[in-house]
């Protein structure tokens, strides 16, 4: 996913619905982290709750600009 857009909430989040109705076990992110302009506060609980951040790329953003290569892994659930 790169560069996902902001939103209001989980409901009207394309990043979160992505990542609901996706079904791999490693999904590759590019943007912005928390508080970025990129993606929202509800991607990055879903991010936090669901994956384990495998790697971090750093990019050559423009100026100004902050976003990173993010690789996770689905995090395996507990019974």
């Amino acid at each position: 996913m790169v560069y996902p857009p902001p939103a209001e909430s989980a409901d009207n989040c394309m990043a979160c619905l992505s990542l609901r109705f996706y079904k791999g076990d490693t999904f590759v992110y590019v943007g912005e982290g928390r508080k970025g302009a990129t993606a929202s506060a509800a991607f990055f609980d879903v991010l936090e709750s669901e994956w384990e951040c495998k790697q971090i790329v750093e990019l050559d953003p423009f100026p100004q600009c902050f976003e990173k290569l993010f690789v996770f892994r689905r995090k395996v659930a507990t019974r």
